[in-house]
């Protein structure tokens, strides 16, 4: 495929002012929820991101400490060019792609087009698909009409096959008869200043993430002498809303209304937090990210977009701060 090289400079990384601009309409975002998908579509792109946290510390190193760095386009996926990417997500050698009521399949090294399927009940209900989960050799797809949908992939995991929309009757009856099945709330952790639209945990659950739509990512890090969890500061660079979140390794990938995707790093030296790389390419907001580690120190990262389109991302992470380099 085409290739074409584009540098960014470390200053990408540096802090965001606590004032919101006006920004183009293909770019902004909102925090309000609507019934609808393509009213709530509207409400991303039509809005302007609240303002950040200028009273937190913030955890970043300076952006003076990165080096340039450069990127190669390689390969883009496009389920559905017309219906923005709604959900990410990586079982096994295989990518999961939502766009609409359909959700694609690909196969991760090649990125080869398996299969599209869907349900006809939820494309005739407009039940367009907000997130993909796997248990136990199933897939389950969770829908706008408040459906779960369970599916069961054949052997050659080249089909899917419909078993059944949960909840049941069953399902229902057995919840209202045992009460004790229901979930209990625990006390809430509130600090950001609109909603928060994604959570990530690191790897041993120590620390939690949390972006919204003030622009900022909050650090929530679990007090020794408490069983809950506090907020140690604030990672900002983002220009609009953080629409997603997701940890791998020791890294932590954020996606924005800004159409940029930011690869964030722990010192183990100081606990500071450096952006090791802002990656470029979107038209529209970034919604949705899954990644991956692969062999040799390749982290992959997916990225989707609602301009409908699923980049995948080559990355390479030094054990320093230097000069990483990322592939598309």
């Amino acid at each position: 495929m085409t290739r074409h090289q584009s540098w960014i400079t470390g200053s990408l990384c540096s802090s965001t002012t606590a004032t919101a601009v006006s920004l183009s309409d293909d770019s902004t975002t909102t925090c309000s929820s609507s019934s609808s998908t393509a009213s709530s579509l509207s409400s991303l792109q039509s809005n302007l991101s609240l303002q950040t946290h200028p009273s937190l510390p913030s955890l970043q190193k300076s952006p003076a400490d990165y080096s340039p760095y450069s990127s190669a386009c390689s390969n883009t996926l496009r389920p559905r060019p017309d219906l923005p990417i709604t959900c990410l997500v990586v079982n096994g050698d295989l990518l999961y792609a939502a766009s609409g009521h359909q959700i694609t399949v690909y196969h991760r090294a090649t990125g080869a087009l398996l299969e599209s399927f869907n349900d006809a009940a939820s494309a005739a209900d407009g039940g367009s698909v907000k997130a993909v989960a796997f248990l136990d050799g199933k897939a389950f797809s969770a829908h706008q009409d408040g459906k779960i949908r369970a599916w069961k992939p054949s052997a050659e995991r080249r089909r899917h096959k419909f078993l059944a929309a949960l909840p049941t009757a069953a399902d229902k009856l057995r919840h209202f008869a045992f009460p004790s099945s229901y979930v209990t709330v625990r006390p809430t952790l509130e600090r950001h200043k609109s909603a928060v639209n994604a959570l990530a945990l690191n790897d041993d659950g120590s620390v939690l993430f949390s972006g919204s739509c003030d622009r900022s990512i909050l650090v929530w890090e679990r007090e020794d002498s408490a069983s809950h969890m506090a907020v140690t500061g604030a990672l900002r660079g983002h220009g609009q809303a953080v629409l997603c979140l997701i940890n791998v390794c020791d890294l932590l990938i954020s996606g924005s209304a800004d159409r940029t995707v930011r690869i964030w790093r722990r010192s183990s030296v100081d606990a500071k937090y450096g952006c090791l790389a802002v990656m470029e390419g979107h038209k529209k907001a970034v919604k949705s990210l899954a990644a991956v580690e692969g062999e040799d120190g390749v982290v992959w990262v997916y990225s989707g977009s609602l301009d409908g389109e699923v980049r995948v991302w080559q990355l390479t992470v030094p054990k320093t701060y230097s000069r990483p380099e990322i592939i598309i």
